[in-house]
């Protein structure tokens, strides 16, 4: 395989103008300036597209500044880019959403500095809202292309999980929804009470996807057979970076998450993790395995994929 930087081709600038303009309601030119960007895309691909660190923190500990947060609309989702394995520089096919903090002037900051206060303070709610409507709006805006983000705990926990849902068809106007997925992270649940098993088959009813995040970390073995017991279907199993990372020296585990998703006909997304970023090499080992099973499952990659120099500039 070619060694490329896939954050460099040509479908992923042409993401990012769409992804810009789509933000165009909610960043103005004067913020852009205050960024110190000369463009709205500029600010977009430093910010928001396969670039999730934060620029700086600001840790929030009080109910009133989680608050002014939602009343402020200062949370914009950046995105993972999904690549097909098979067609690297081809059309981006989705990608994840991941909530940060925008601050004009300061840049973004990363759920380490709110998440916990939103929990202690009972914002949950509000934060599945603003999931739904990134997984409502999104793909109308992008045309064919899947947006997927982490179910939060609080969508299953909430007592107004299904006034969220009804709230959310009436007004866009649906009763299905496609091109959304949520990824369920074996971080959020430990294991599955009888209700969340539900709630998950009524987010399937309406028309979401469903994946498994992090598979090969701690306890997914045992969420996957719950949910197979449950016969929930899943249409996607995430891989988690390490894992992905062993494709380059002992694949036994990897190969059994594999047989998994070829079992169940799901997709399979190989995710990067720092410092197991995605390189050519990775690339070039999960082609050959790819080949050697004879898999049927599509394959896909998340996140950005580095050259040997451009993957060292990125660690510095």
């Amino acid at each position: 395989m070619q060694e490329i930087d896939a954050c460099q081709t040509i479908h992923t600038e042409a993401f990012t103008r769409d992804y810009a303009a789509h933000l165009e309601s909610r960043i103005s030119s004067p913020e852009v300036q205050m960024c110190g960007f000369g463009s709205l895309p500029e600010l977009v691909r430093a910010y928001f597209v396969d670039s999730v660190a934060g620029t700086f923190q600001d840790p929030i500990t009080t109910k009133e500044g989680i608050a002014r947060i939602f009343e402020n609309r200062e949370l914009i989702p950046a995105v993972l880019l999904y690549r097909n394995l098979e067609d690297i520089e081809g059309p981006i096919p989705g990608g994840e959403f991941l909530a940060r903090r925008f601050v004009p002037g300061q840049g973004i900051s990363t759920p380490a500095d709110w998440i916990q206060a939103i929990d202690q303070f009972g914002f949950r709610h509000k934060l599945s809202e603003v999931d739904f409507d990134t997984a409502i709006t999104y793909p109308k805006s992008l045309g064919e292309f899947l947006v997927s983000m982490n179910l939060r705990e609080g969508l299953l926990f909430e007592d107004g999980f299904d006034e969220v849902v009804e709230h959310k068809k009436q007004e866009h106007k649906t009763d299905h929804i496609a091109g959304a997925c949520f990824e369920i992270p074996e971080s959020t649940f430990p294991h599955f009470e009888p209700e969340q098993i539900t709630r998950l088959q009524v987010l399937q009813t309406i028309g979401f996807d469903l994946a498994l995040d992090d598979c090969g970390a701690a306890n997914t073995e045992a969420l996957f057979q719950t949910l197979v017991e449950a016969e929930i279907q899943l249409s996607t199993l995430k891989i988690d970076g390490k894992l992905t990372a062993s494709a380059l020296h002992d694949q036994t585990a990897l190969k059994k998450w594999i047989e998994k998703a070829e079992a169940q006909k799901t997709a399979l997304i190989f995710e990067g993790s720092y410092p197991e970023l995605l390189s050519p090499q990775v690339l070039e080992a999960l082609w050959t395995l790819r080949e050697a099973i004879g898999s049927t499952v599509p394959w896909y990659t998340q996140g950005p994929i580095y050259t040997d120099a451009s993957r060292e500039e990125a660690m510095k």
